[in-house]
């Protein structure tokens, strides 16, 4: 639930957590959607601008379906996202000037067939691309497009409908992507897709890492001394490079086939993902802090009824 009245528990809870303040310690963001056409949710939008004031980054969301809550076209679909988008701009540094800003343009398209939320499509896609550059234009940190797609697994589907997104989505400059380990229009997740997704975000960040040509970096007195018909196997500059040279995924499949026979990928994430839950420990809140927590939402509680 979003309205005002569960802000300052919240802020409570998260300051007793974190020692100090959200605005000196700022661990948390809120996403606040508007309402495709052009409108803004009235508690969403009431709890958000009490949040901003407190000093949580807010995550400005506009999500249209081309085809239903925005026109059907690309360029049309850009249009009410961003008007949307920018109206939410206006009104929260009004009522919070210099309040940290995020901007997630997540226009998608409506499956006509279905009514269903398409976040697969490539026109999803472009709309997107168009909406990140138009956001960088404007200075704002910028989300983009997800992993997720619209398969209803994590199989070959998902992969490469979440990879487009997600290449074309860095590749334009976006800070961040979302939508790691959903699948079927974002309506599940997966484990093994948590994972999956996990080796496909290491080797997107490889993608666009910038590549230094210097002269160190050409190596060419290994390619002098080895010269025409040589090998570069022995050499001092592999041997030192063979790890951060070349990208290490963790589940992704490389070695021969038969290291992977009667295995798969989807299978090896999944074992991976049971091992990480089964190892991974969570250091328990100091008793002092769960009694507090306690009587903030016991306090909300007598409030509330």
């Amino acid at each position: 639930m979003r309205g005002p009245e569960y802000v300052a528990p919240l802020l409570e809870m998260f300051a007793a957590v974190a020692g100090a303040s959200v605005r000196e310690r700022p661990v948390f963001s809120a996403i606040n959607c508007t309402i495709a056409p052009l409108q803004h949710d009235a508690p969403m939008t009431e709890a958000s601008l009490a949040l901003a004031r407190a000093g949580v980054p807010i995550v400005i969301m506009p999500m249209p379906l081309m085809g239903t809550t925005a026109p059907m076209s690309i360029a049309a679909a850009t249009v009410i996202t961003m008007a949307e988008l920018l109206s939410a701009v206006v009104l929260f540094q009004l009522a919070a000037p210099g309040c940290p800003l995020i901007a997630a343009p997540e226009s998608a398209v409506a499956d006509l067939h279905s009514g269903l939320y398409l976040c697969g499509a490539p026109e999803l896609t472009l709309m997107s691309l168009a909406c990140v550059e138009m956001c960088k234009h404007y200075g704002l940190p910028t989300q983009g497009p997800g992993f997720g797609a619209d398969g209803k697994a994590a199989d070959f589907q998902e992969a490469a409908e979440g990879m487009a997104a997600c290449v074309q989505g860095a590749l334009v400059g976006a800070d961040s992507l979302v939508g790691l380990g959903t699948f079927d229009g974002a309506q599940g997740t997966s484990l093994a897709k948590i994972v999956l997704d996990d080796d496909a975000a290491g080797l997107v960040k490889r993608l666009v890492e910038e590549v230094p040509f210097t002269a160190a970096e050409a190596l060419l007195a290994d390619i002098g001394e080895v010269g025409p018909g040589g090998h570069f196997l022995a050499r001092r500059s592999t041997r030192e490079r063979r790890r951060g040279g070349v990208w290490q995924p963790q589940v992704f499949r490389r070695g021969t086939f038969e290291s992977c026979r009667g295995r798969t990928v989807v299978g090896d994430a999944l074992e991976r993902a049971h091992a990480l839950l089964a190892t991974h420990e969570v250091p328990p809140l100091p008793d002092d802090v769960q009694r507090e927590l306690v009587s903030i939402a016991t306090a909300f509680r007598r409030v509330a009824s």
